[in-house]
């Protein structure tokens, strides 16, 4: 449990560390005030506040309510505010900001691992809960045709890894993939086997991830992606290459197709290092390199760093 200690005085934050410390828990985390306290909390998975309420400049009550309305979409941190007054309406103020619990200064050793514990407890339960409800949820997000993410659940996980990518300041890639002459198919074979067809090349694309934190969703009619958390361009330009031979391989027949006599797709990629500031940005950066590899005659992939080479070349 990573605790984050928020007061003013070295010689509290000292006490504080040393207690937490004996008791087994990693070394706190330390700040003096609110800019440092939300520096840490922005940088670190932060499990439990002691916060000092009398702050310089924003104090405890106004920076618990800053936490609670900024964390709210992401995750609950519990809040033990540390004050040197106990009367009720003081105290109830500091409740009513957002805080859990509180405790008289000077800290009594017993009683702040009292409570630390007992926020861990409630924190543990609270997680157990998230993700029941995330499994839940999870029903409601399948694709039933080819047992893949839906467009409802992609979005949901779109969001969850942009937070993840903001938070930890990873590169975040996302690949757009459309098969080619679908329609055709569809006309030609009807829409049984096209159902058919796209199971299958669902289970190739599965095929193709590296991990549990990859993940593809149907987007939409024959169009997929595939999300890459923590991902260096490189490496999903590999995964997408992957995908592209795989097809050829497995020579699934389209002999109608204008690109080639098997199915094929053609893929966008795009990476949080091109400049995207939300997860819809990156979302149409990948569908406009999607639109870029389908004008270059499909079966291939795109980059949406090759397409601002193009704007710049031509500006020149």
């Amino acid at each position: 449990m990573q605790v984050l200690v928020v007061d003013d005085s070295a010689l509290v934050r000292d006490i504080v560390t040393s207690i937490v410390v004996e008791a087994g828990y990693p070394q706190p985390l330390l700040a003096k005030d609110a800019r440092e306290a939300r520096m840490h909390i922005k940088r670190s998975v932060v499990d439990l506040i002691l916060m000092d309420i009398q702050l310089p400049g924003i104090d405890g009550l106004q920076l618990t309510r800053q936490i609670r309305r900024n964390l709210k979409d992401d995750h609950w941190i519990p809040i033990i505010f540390l004050t040197i007054k106990d009367d009720a309406d003081y105290l109830s103020e500091a409740i009513d900001a957002g805080g859990d619990d509180y405790l008289v200064k000077p800290v009594n050793k017993v009683v702040l691992l009292a409570k630390i514990h007992a926020m861990s407890r409630i924190s543990k339960m609270k997680a157990a809960l998230d993700e029941t409800n995330l499994q839940l949820s999870r029903l409601t997000q399948i694709d039933s045709l080819t047992n893949t993410i839906n467009r409802r659940g992609f979005d949901d996980a779109l969001k969850h890894a942009w937070r993840l990518h903001r938070r930890n300041n990873e590169e975040l890639c996302l690949l757009f993939l459309d098969i080619d002459g679908f329609k055709i198919y569809n006309d030609s074979y009807g829409h049984q086997q096209g159902d058919r067809c796209l199971r299958q090349v669902s289970e190739l694309f599965k095929s193709c991830l590296r991990n549990e934190s990859d993940l593809l969703a149907r987007y939409g009619g024959e169009e997929f992606v595939i999300l890459l958390p923590n991902t260096p361009l490189r490496a999903a330009e590999k995964l997408a290459q992957k995908v592209l031979n795989r097809l050829q391989q497995e020579n699934i027949s389209h002999p109608n197709s204008d690109t080639a006599p098997y199915i094929t797709v053609s893929i966008g990629i795009s990476t949080t290092r091109d400049g995207a500031v939300t997860g819809q940005k990156l979302l149409s950066q990948a569908d406009r390199s999607l639109y870029m590899a389908k004008s270059n005659g499909r079966n291939q992939l795109c980059c949406y760093e090759d397409i601002e080479q193009l704007m710049v070349d031509s500006d020149t």
